[in-house]
């Protein structure tokens, strides 16, 4: 009697490691989904900003152009203000 009782002694302490495994492995299980979910959100964060750069990168280039045609657009209007000034003094002239 006394070798079932030592056996089963041994063998609630094997279910009882046993059960403390289960319940170890659960939470690292639960861990490494929150983590999973984590990372998941962390590509879907990464492809979106790059998603924006690439747009960024697109339309900074689009306005080097923009700049070279304002800046030329600039000076011709201050040369046709310059111009407009003469042109005004001689068409005055013929009017009077």
């Amino acid at each position: 009697m006394a070798r079932v009782d030592g056996a089963n002694a041994e063998l609630k302490d094997a279910q009882d490691k046993l059960k403390e495994a289960e319940d170890k492995v659960a939470k690292l299980q639960a861990t490494l989904k929150r983590a999973q979910e984590d990372l998941k959100q962390v590509e879907d964060r990464c492809a979106y900003l790059e998603w924006q750069q690439n747009l960024a990168g697109r339309l900074v280039d689009g306005l080097k152009d923009e700049y070279k045609r304002w800046k030329g657009n600039v000076e011709d209007l201050i040369e046709l203000t310059r111009k407009t000034v003469g042109v005004n003094l001689i068409s005055s002239g013929f009017v009077s």
